[in-house]
C-alpha cells in the first residue's frame, strides 16, 4: 500500500500546478545551470573542452581536469570565437550565449559543427536549433532560487532524485518586503548553496514558481527596456550589437571604458554585478576579455523597471561621464 495523501491541516503556498504553462515544458528539469553541464559532461562521455576564456568559474568548477581536458579559446567584439576547430571524437566547444543576444553566432557555430554545447544561462528565451545540448538558469530571470532546464539527447542510466528547496528561498522572501541591500549576505549564502549541490531533479516549489510566471508580458518588458538604453546609449557602447532579433534578453550589455562608473552606480543605488573577476586570472590586458571585465556594465532590463527607472540610470552614467 502506498503513503496515503494527507487531508487538512494548514494551508501551503497557493500556487496552481500547470506543468503546461511552464516556458520549457518540454526540457529536463534539474536544480542548478552547473548540474545541467555535469549532465551533459557525463552523457556525452565528453573528454575535451574548449571553453571561452571569458566564462563564469562555476562552470570551470564543474569540470573534473582528471579526466577532461581543457582548451581556451578567445572571442572579438562580436562575442564569436576567433579560432576554429577540430573536434574529435568525444570533444566539444561550449558557446555562451552572452546576454541573450548572440543567437546568431550559435547558429553560425552549428552550421560548422556538430559537437557544440550551448550555454543559454544567459538567453532563457531561446530555443534549441536542433538536438544540440542546451541549458538554461532561469534564476538569473525569475525569482526563484535554483533550477535548470537541459535539453539533451542522450539521457544517463542513473536515475536522479527529486532536490528540496524551501532552505534555499530566504532571500527570494525577504527581497519582497526588506531592501536589497538588507538581503544580499543571505543571497550571497545561497550561491554558495548552490555550488556544493549535488545532482538532482528540480525541486517541486522551484517547478511550481516557474508554471506560475508571465513568461510574454516579461519577455515584453526586457526587449522594450533594451531598446530604451540602446537608443540612449548606443553612443557610447563599444559593443556591436544587433537589436533586430531580441527575443527576452537578460541585460544591456553597455561597454564604455570609464573608470569609476560602476561604483558612482552602486552608490546611487544602482546596483550593477561584474562578468567575470575570475577570467582576469586566464588573460592579459591586451585580450579583449580583460575590457569586458573591467568596463563591461550589465544595465538591469528586466520586469520590475520601467522607462522612469532606466531614465535615471541613464542619466546618471551621462552625469558621470560628463564630469
Amino acid at each position: 500500500m502506498g503513503i496515503q495523501r494527507e487531508i487538512g491541516g494548514f494551508f501551503d503556498l497557493s500556487l496552481p500546478f500547470n506543468d503546461e504553462a511552464e516556458y520549457h515544458k518540454n526540457a529536463l528539469r534539474l536544480n542548478s545551470g552547473r548540474n545541467a553541464f555535469l549532465y551533459i559532461l557525463k552523457s556525452k562521455k565528453v573528454k575535451k573542452l574548449y571553453l571561452p576564456l571569458y566564462i563564469c568559474d562555476s562552470i570551470l568548477d564543474t569540470i573534473d581536469d582528471r579526466f577532461i581536458d581543457i582548451e581556451y579559446y578567445h572571442i572579438n567584439e562580436n562575442m564569436e570565437p576567433v579560432q576554429e576547430f577540430n573536434l574529435g571524437t568525444n570533444e566539444y566547444l561550449l558557446y555562451v550565449n552572452y546576454f541573450g543576444i548572440n543567437q546568431e553566432n550559435v547558429y553560425r557555430l552549428l552550421k560548422k559543427y556538430d559537437q557544440v554545447i550551448v550555454d543559454n544561462t544567459q538567453a532563457f528565451y531561446y530555443f534549441p536549433f536542433g538536438n544540440e545540448p542546451t541549458f538554461y538558469s532561469p534564476r538569473k530571470f525569475f525569482g526563484v532560487a535554483d533550477g535548470a532546464y537541459l535539453y539533451i539527447d542522450t539521457f544517463l542510466k542513473e536515475s536522479l532524485e527529486k532536490d528540496y528547496s524551501f532552505e534555499r528561498y530566504e532571500h527570494l522572501l525577504k527581497r519582497v518586503e526588506l531592501p536589497a541591500n538588507e538581503t544580499y549576505n543571505v543571497f550571497i549564502g545561497n550561491e554558495e548553496k548552490l555550488n556544493r549541490l549535488s545532482l538532482k531533479k528540480m525541486s517541486r516549489l522551484t517547478s511550481l514558481f516557474l508554471q506560475n510566471i508571465d513568461y510574454d508580458s516579461f519577455k515584453v518588458v526586457r526587449e522594450s527596456n533594451f531598446n530604451y538604453y540602446h537608443t540612449r546609449l548606443r553612443s557610447i557602447n563599444k559593443l556591436n550589437i544587433d537589436i533586430r532579433q531580441l527575443n527576452g534578453p537578460m541585460v544591456y550589455p553597455l561597454l564604455c571604458e570609464v573608470e569609476g562608473l560602476k561604483e558612482f552606480l552602486i552608490e546611487n543605488k544602482i546596483y550593477i554585478p561584474t562578468y567575470w573577476n575570475d577570467v582576469l586570472k586566464r588573460i592579459t590586458q591586451a585580450n579583449f576579455e580583460y575590457k569586458m571585465v573591467r568596463y563591461l556594465f550589465p544595465l538591469p532590463i528586466d520586469q520590475r523597471y520601467n522607462c522612469n527607472d532606466l531614465d535615471r540610470i541613464v542619466k546618471l552614467i551621462e552625469k558621470y561621464i560628463s564630469n
